[in-house]
């Protein structure tokens, strides 16, 4: 069994070089993909390319081609997506296995019936828009593989990942903040996801499948964050809960006309004096946002609130499952606790 990592240079992809499996052969684009993985050792698994011929080579004698496509700007993820298939086409690849998101669901995951049509979402960023723009290519192209499986994660947690890093920095600087009524967090781990991906490359579909990937164990934002406060032996810690009646916030991190307009579709496209005069447009319009500052009496911290972290720490319950999601969930026999032990290192790495 042969696997093309398209994408070679995403977290997702490292942690799966990481394994030095000769199996794998990881391909990428651009120098700044390199840069990480150049610790890893493994420029014999790495194949650059520039074109969808160089693609096709590359991919040409491998059984799985799996797409890890991490772009923000939904044209180019969708054309990014569109130069893979072709890519299988001509190298006559069997399956291809491509990485979307639970953030395809918007704010009220639990609404959708079922995994192979989510319904139509307005979408909060470009990254979701993108997402879904691929995922009705997928649905729509008639040149496909004879097995497409289509993969939704929730958050993907782990050693290396950003959503066990960043609730540690929030921890650790006293930052934490949940919303009132604390949601279920939709969590991934690493591990999980790899096993994942091998076990429906060794056991291809037929047709094209979706799978919303979670792990099986549920815990709330509150959980998570004391579990990871926990393990960073940190005990007087505070998690702020920032009422839901506070609105949503137009304003934060990403700024407030990257938010809203329109949905975050094509923002990062637009020319820059377009961008000023709808920043200037959507800051004279009436509206109800979360405060950025919120203050605790205790601890005087200050918090940063975007709406995509609002959107997430929010959602209206978790997205439908299916019988391949049991499969996989019962095919992977490690436990919670396996999972957590991994991050030992967390305390050390955070110099608690």
């Amino acid at each position: 069994m042969k696997i093309a990592l398209i994408g070679a240079g995403s977290s997702v992809g490292r942690a799966l070089l990481s394994k030095n499996d000769n199996r794998l052969k990881g391909i990428y684009r651009s120098p700044k993909a390199l840069s990480q993985l150049c610790d890893l050792g493994v420029y014999y698994q790495l194949v650059k390319i520039s074109s969808t011929l160089d693609m096709m080579n590359a991919i040409s004698g491998c059984d799985t081609v799996i797409t890890l496509i991490n772009d923000t700007n939904p044209l180019s993820a969708l054309r990014s997506l569109k130069d893979v298939v072709e890519a299988c086409r001509l190298a006559n690849i069997p399956q291809l296995i491509h990485l979307s998101s639970a953030a395809i669901y918007g704010s009220t995951p639990a609404r959708a019936a079922f995994v192979d049509s989510p319904g139509a979402s307005l979408t909060w960023n470009s990254y979701s828009a993108g997402k879904q723009w691929q995922e009705n290519f997928l649905k729509e192209c008639k040149d496909l593989p004879t097995s497409v499986v289509i993969i939704r994660p929730g958050l993907i947690w782990g050693p290396g990942m950003a959503w066990l890093n960043t609730p540690a920095n929030e921890i650790v600087r006293g930052e934490a903040w949940v919303a009132d009524g604390d949601a279920s967090c939709n969590l991934l781990n690493i591990n999980f996801l790899i096993h994942s991906l091998y076990y429906l490359a060794s056991n291809p579909t037929s047709g094209l499948s979706f799978v919303n990937l979670r792990d099986r164990a549920s815990l709330t934002w509150t959980d998570y964050y004391s579990r990871i406060a926990k393990l960073l032996q940190i005990e007087n810690y505070c998690i702020a809960k920032i009422p839901r009646s506070s609105g949503h916030p137009w304003k934060g991190n990403k700024g407030t006309a990257r938010s809203v307009f329109p949905f975050g579709l094509g923002w990062s496209v637009l020319p820059l004096f377009l961008k000023r005069i709808i920043k200037n447009f959507v800051g004279l319009l009436p509206r109800k946002r979360l405060p950025i500052e919120v203050r605790i009496e205790a601890l005087n911290p200050k918090y940063s609130i975007s709406r995509e972290a609002w959107e997430l720490k929010t959602a209206d319950g978790l997205p439908p499952s299916n019988a391949l999601l049991e499969e996989l969930q019962e095919s992977y026999k490690r436990s919670s606790d396996e999972d957590w032990s991994e991050l030992n290192y967390l305390r050390e790495w955070y110099c608690i």
